[in-house]
């Protein structure tokens, strides 16, 4: 590049305060108005004016003294620009974007996690619906669990629909620390053990209140010569903290003459005592509210059960953490118990497995420490040697 482009480009940069410098200087040489005013005799504005204009050239000088100022200095930061700041400036803007880079991939992989806490935020608050959350639990768990289901009629939604939908909403309840001793010894009843449970739960009911139904059917073929002792041995009561709710010895003898015909009928109070000369039969049907979050439950059931009935079933109707049960048979020594076998084996790992054991023949413990779900749970068996 030729030594005089940079000058000559610097005063090109100028060319505005030269040309108004030009144009000024040669208008101080036109007789303009009021330029030769007479202080004495002109008015003020006159003379302000005609001092203006005397000042023409003065102001010309102003202008290109500016320009060449300018020039001087656009050319000198040109020189510096090019020789050293630009190369500087040049790598600030490098370091920087990378800097900037980096930034934004922090910031993005931040917002994911922000977008996490702010979806659980969202969630433990409780300001969402159960239908939405239930659209947003569902999407999740398919797009990590379900990629290998059918759209429809697939094991998720099952699960979902029957067991989290009906058991785990928060107006749902759930049984803790369930207990049962069940002893099956000889009747004064022919044909027929006596059964006695004893059972023991706690109901959880996650809003402050919830139902507690009793529902109980039960039948027993019965010769009419045994029938009173049959109905004598009957007991049934359920304690709801201590405070009795039902007790089945106390509603019979408060209608003990109803029993005395052959066949009889008594019902009353939810309580149903039947006998038409072969089929004695129980039913209790009583729902109680629970107030409290957590109530101990417990019931004591005394009756019947045929010889040849040698299966027993415990089903929940709720969500139940932590099951423990044992059999005994008492005063029959050519009988014995079977290992139980429990739905929870199927799916309970590590610290949730079923315990079961068998000291002798004749009894039978299950122990589990986890949850088990609502349904079948424990299937019991017993037969002669």
């Amino acid at each position: 590049m030729s030594p005089l482009v940079k000058p000559f480009a610097a005063l090109w940069r100028a060319r505005g305060y030269v040309i108004a410098g030009v144009v000024v200087y040669l208008l101080s040489f036109v007789p303009l108005p009021y330029k030769d005013a007479d202080p004495k005799t002109a008015d003020w504005w006159q003379v302000i004016i005609g001092k203006a204009f005397g000042s023409l050239d003065k102001v010309a000088y102003a202008l290109l003294f500016a320009g060449l100022v300018y020039a001087l200095l656009s050319d000198l930061f040109d020189v510096i620009w090019s020789n050293k700041l630009g190369e500087e400036f040049n790598k600030a803007v490098d370091k920087t974007s990378g800097v900037l880079e980096a930034g934004l991939r922090e910031f993005v992989q931040g917002l994911g996690a922000m977008s996490f806490e702010a979806v659980k935020v969202w969630v433990e608050k409780g300001t969402v619906q159960s239908q939405e959350l239930r659209v947003v639990g569902a999407s999740s768990l398919k797009s990590y669990f379900g990629k290998h289901l059918s759209p429809s009629d697939n094991f998720l939604d099952f699960v979902l629909d029957s067991i989290v939908d009906e058991s785990a909403r928060a107006d749902t309840q759930t049984w803790d620390n369930f207990s049962t001793a069940i002893t099956i010894r000889k009747s004064a009843v022919p044909g027929h053990f006596q059964w006695e449970e004893a059972k023991a739960y706690s109901v959880v009911c996650h809003v402050g209140g919830c139902s507690l139904p009793i529902q109980i059917e039960n039948s027993w073929q019965v010769d009419s010569k045994h029938i009173h002792a049959a109905v004598s041995e009957m007991e049934f009561s359920v304690h709801l903290e201590g405070q009795e709710l039902v007790d089945l010895k106390k509603w019979r003898s408060s209608h003990n003459d109803e029993f005395q015909s052959g066949t009889f009928n008594v019902s009353a109070d939810g309580v149903t005592v039947s006998y038409d000369g072969i089929w004695l039969r129980l039913e209790i049907k009583k729902e109680f509210r629970i107030e409290q979050k957590s109530s101990r439950i417990s019931v004591y059931e005394r009756s019947l059960i045929s010889e040849q009935d040698r299966c027993y079933a415990l089903v929940f109707r709720h969500p139940t953490k932590g099951l423990r049960m044992t059999i005994a048979l008492e005063g029959l020594p050519n009988w014995l118990v079977k290992q139980p076998v429990a739905s929870a084996q199927a799916y309970r790992r590590g610290a949730n497995v079923v315990d079961i054991k068998q000291p002798h023949q004749g009894t039978a413990s299950v122990d589990m420490r986890g949850w088990t779900l609502p349904g079948l749970a424990l299937v019991m068996e017993w037969t002669p040697r």
